[in-house]
């Protein structure tokens, strides 16, 4: 991850626990596509996560990418894939999306070296 990725997230980061909105930093990263409806996960990278009730990516939604990790293994629609992109809602806050559902390719189109670190 690069030195600017990292500075916007931890600004991200801080605002959210400053109980301000880091929407205005969300612009800095990549937005990512859903092409079909997709729940956005709270906590982590997997089905057993619980759903987010408020919020989800339906077809068409695009959102801010801010870095993918390996997860659960989802397979939908004839595709197959571990990659999990963590995206930023309206609310400000992140939330894990499986890249099965985003277009482009297996990292929903963000770059290759934008895996997530153990902070997000």
């Amino acid at each position: 991850m690069t030195i600017a990725r990292i500075a916007v997230g931890l600004g991200l980061v801080a605002a959210t626990l400053l109980g301000g909105t880091a929407t205005a930093n969300a612009s800095a990263y990549p937005r990512v596509t859903a092409w079909h409806d997709v729940n956005a996960r709270q906590g982590c990278a997997a089905t057993t996560c619980p759903v987010d009730p408020l919020w989800s990516m339906k077809a068409g939604d695009s959102r801010p990418g801010i870095c993918w990790r390996h997860g659960e293994t989802i397979t939908a629609y004839g595709i197959t894939n571990d990659i999990w992109v963590v995206v930023s809602l309206e609310d400000g806050m992140s939330r894990n999306v499986s890249a099965v559902f985003l277009t482009g390719d297996k990292y929903a189109n963000l770059p290759a070296d934008v895996e997530c670190g153990p902070e997000v």
